[in-house]
């Protein structure tokens, strides 16, 4: 299964361009210790955005990829308060252009040094935005893809997107639907456990860049696949 599970991942890592977390980025748990990106797993709870943009916490699903071997050039993005968010280029992140509560959501290689991105507010249960004050990039190896179940994650103390190269939040979400009825099924079967995510890419991420690339943009195809 080991062999097995190795051809699957080198298979995939050759074939898509495709980072989102470096390992040693950090995420909240609920019961109010961090944990790092490579140690996650599915079932963890950690922190998130609610419906109503309140500061909340969910489970990981799924996770989309685990690349444990391979090397990504990150976008670390660092902010006024002395925090970094790093994330592979096609990494989508909510970000606004001023300072304001409403946030859009952009790949993480459309912020500029001026825009905002959102971090929780611990006092209040808040996001408030929080300036980009420099862009740098950095080789790392490891790339990690957790999915909550509401589709967002607070990582190195700001939010982020679960997802990557779609900028419609509503549509990337709405995609990954019947993962999170499974993991519901599942849990209301046979009990909540935490579970160790599988290496390589998980075939919802393949199925999804699959669809949205050539029903919706062809060009994608085009950037992700080794021609």
């Amino acid at each position: 299964m080991d062999v097995i599970a190795c051809i699957y991942a080198s298979h995939y890592e050759a074939e898509y361009h495709i980072g989102c977390f470096p390992p040693s980025s950090v995420v909240q748990m609920e019961n109010g210790r961090s944990k790092t990106i490579g140690d996650l797993m599915i079932g963890d709870t950690v922190m998130v955005m609610d419906e109503e943009g309140r500061v909340s916490f969910s489970d990981v699903n799924l996770m989309m990829h685990k690349l444990d071997r391979t090397t990504v050039e990150y976008i670390i993005l660092e902010t006024e308060d002395g925090l970094t968010l790093t994330m592979s280029k096609e990494h989508v992140v909510f970000v606004s252009s001023v300072w304001s509560f409403s946030a859009e959501t952009r790949m993480a290689s459309k912020v500029e040094i001026g825009d905002y991105l959102f971090r929780p507010e611990l006092t209040n249960g808040s996001f408030v935005p929080v300036k980009v004050t420099a862009i740098r990039k950095q080789v790392i190896t490891g790339a990690y893809a957790p999915t909550t179940l509401v589709g967002n994650i607070v990582v190195d103390g700001h939010l982020a997107s679960s997802y990557v190269f779609v900028e419609d939040q509503n549509l990337a979400h709405g995609f990954f639907l019947p993962w999170r009825i499974g993991y519901h099924m599942y849990n209301t079967i046979f009990g909540k456990s935490l579970q160790e995510p599988a290496p390589g890419f998980h075939w919802s991420l393949r199925a999804f860049v699959s669809l949205y690339c050539r029903i919706v943009d062809d060009k994608l195809c085009d950037d992700l696949l080794n021609v």
